[in-house]
């Protein structure tokens, strides 16, 4: 009886290791799925904001224009002032784009250690 026993529990063992293999997997998949949400959301968010920014900056170059132009200014003066507004949206968005692609990557940290320990050494 107790050796039945004992291969009882020899055999549960392994059910429950091949149980919590499932778990961690399924854990792990769960976790991917949920990084792929929240990476949509935030490429949705990015898009939504880069629209809403072109929209108010055009509106905004509208307005100004008219207003430049009621107050008595050349209609071409009035579009040359107003272009500074996409200047400076473009301007927004190039650093933006700067700041994604100068994301600090190994080889920099490395770089940053190596200069932190010479100005120690000075």
């Amino acid at each position: 009886m107790t050796k039945r026993k004992n291969e009882n529990l020899l055999f549960s063992h392994y059910s429950q290791v091949n149980i919590m293999g499932k778990v961690s997997i399924l854990r792990f998949l769960l976790s991917i799925f949920a990084s792929g949400v929240a990476l949509a959301k935030l490429l949705c968010d990015l898009a939504l904001i880069w629209l809403t920014l072109g929209w108010k900056v055009r509106r905004a170059r509208k307005a100004f224009e008219t207003e430049l132009i009621k107050q008595g200014m050349a209609k071409t003066d009035a579009r040359r002032i107003s272009a500074q507004f996409a200047a400076l949206k473009e301007n927004v968005e190039n650093a933006f784009k700067r700041s994604l692609m100068s994301a600090p990557g190994p080889n920099v940290l490395i770089n940053l250690r190596t200069t932190q320990g010479r100005k120690a050494d000075l």
